[in-house]
């Protein structure tokens, strides 16, 4: 998916890694930029979570069990990837 963003230019791709009955959903989101700029890692965040709002970081001190956390991992200059956990809730 093509995502413009303030006049930025970003390309979403979501694959799911886990997902099943009784068990945490895992999603991988790579975003990329498609710009002539580049973007720090706290920017790209931000739009992570302009996207999934909610999510908060794996290492938050005080994270809720209850809660969407995510890992970011800076493959490029350009390319961002985040694992996202979304615990099963039962």
């Amino acid at each position: 998916m093509a995502v413009t963003f303030k006049d930025y230019n970003f390309e979403v791709v979501t694959e799911k890694l886990k997902c099943g009955k009784y068990r945490d959903t895992v999603e991988k989101i790579i975003i990329k930029n498609n710009s002539d700029i580049k973007y720090s890692k706290d920017f790209i965040e931000g739009f992570f979570l302009f996207l999934y709002p909610g999510a908060v970081n794996k290492y938050l001190k005080f994270r809720q069990w209850s809660q969407p956390y995510y890992e970011v991992e800076k493959k490029n200059d350009r390319t961002f990837e985040f694992i996202l956990t979304k615990p099963y809730l039962g």
